[in-house]
């Protein structure tokens, strides 16, 4: 497994705090009713990319960093021949502007 700067920065996991798979899928979902879940559904989309295109569907999920705070992130995978490559996109700041964005939408719909 390899780590770049980026995810540190994002989620503030390095390689020796999660050297395996499993070690970052406890960390990030330390639940282990979620974890299991997200475990299967990634296994079951890297399998459809091996036998179509090579992608996987992108998926939004909660994450929980390091530092305890939960992000908001996107993922999707490429399978190549000798590895998965996962690219992670922070959606956290959107999410939040979705929902400011929808409850200030509910409160002008209760205007008279």
């Amino acid at each position: 497994m390899l780590i770049n700067r980026r995810l540190t920065e994002l989620l503030g996991y390095t390689l020796d705090a999660v050297p395996t798979i499993e070690d970052g899928a406890r960390q990030v979902y330390p639940n282990p009713i979620m974890r299991h879940g997200v475990n299967s559904w990634y296994r079951e989309a890297v399998a459809r990319a091996r036998d179509g295109d090579g992608l996987t569907e992108e998926r939004e999920l909660p994450m929980r960093a390091k530092d305890g705070t939960v992000r908001d992130v996107a993922f999707h995978s490429t399978v190549l021949e000798d590895m998965v490559v996962m690219v992670m996109r922070d959606v956290t700041a959107q999410r939040k502007g979705v929902t400011e964005s929808n409850a200030a939408r509910q409160a002008l719909e209760k205007m008279p």
